[in-house]
């Protein structure tokens, strides 16, 4: 197993440092400025994720792909988005 990327534990350590504060006490100046590193911790993150190899044994990546093709005759049929 691969240690955990440092952009996910920034994230979670910035998370919780502003986690107690409630809201409706914070400036509107402060909140721009958490919403702003919000957004760009959570662009990071969603790029770790996107780019980590899946861990996925071969019996479950079957069940993967069966999904998949289920998902597809859905669309085709009209049950699914």
């Amino acid at each position: 197993m691969t240690a955990p990327d440092r952009r996910v534990a920034n994230a979670r350590e910035y998370l919780d440092a502003i986690r107690p504060y409630k809201v409706s006490g914070r400036p509107l100046s402060v909140l721009r400025r958490e919403c702003q590193e919000l957004r760009r911790q959570l662009g990071q993150v969603l790029h770790v994720i996107e780019h980590q190899a899946p861990e996925v044994c071969d019996d479950h990546q079957a069940d993967l792909d069966a999904v998949d093709a289920y998902r597809a005759v859905a669309r085709e049929i009209g049950g699914w988005k």
